[in-house]
């Protein structure tokens, strides 16, 4: 991943007459990055978002929320709540069962 200063300098080095292969030396990164950025006709690096994951607990989440719902008064454990999604099928661990109850 290059910084917008860095992709300013790559451009600003080539029309200047200096090779790829130096451009990328004096930077101290591929040539092919220096490549694709030449090619490109944009200002800025593009960057996408990575997609969201999909956990194994989603589709329990509207269970856990009423199971919560259900005995406000009182605190329900993870391990109370692994137990109790494990018999509808959960497998995965009580790590993100905590994760999503803080």
């Amino acid at each position: 991943m290059i910084s917008i200063e860095e992709l300013m300098t790559i451009k600003i080095l080539h029309k200047q007459g200096h090779s790829k292969r130096a451009i990328a030396k004096q930077l101290g990164v591929s040539p092919n990055t220096v490549n694709k950025h030449l090619s490109r006709d944009i200002d800025k690096p593009s960057y996408q978002p990575r997609p969201g994951v999909a956990h194994k607990l989603n589709p329990y989440k509207p269970y856990i929320k009423g199971r919560i719902e259900s005995a406000l008064p009182i605190h329900l454990s993870a391990v109370v709540i692994v137990r109790e999604i494990k018999e509808h099928g959960y497998d995965g661990g009580i790590t993100r069962v905590r994760e999503h109850l803080v």
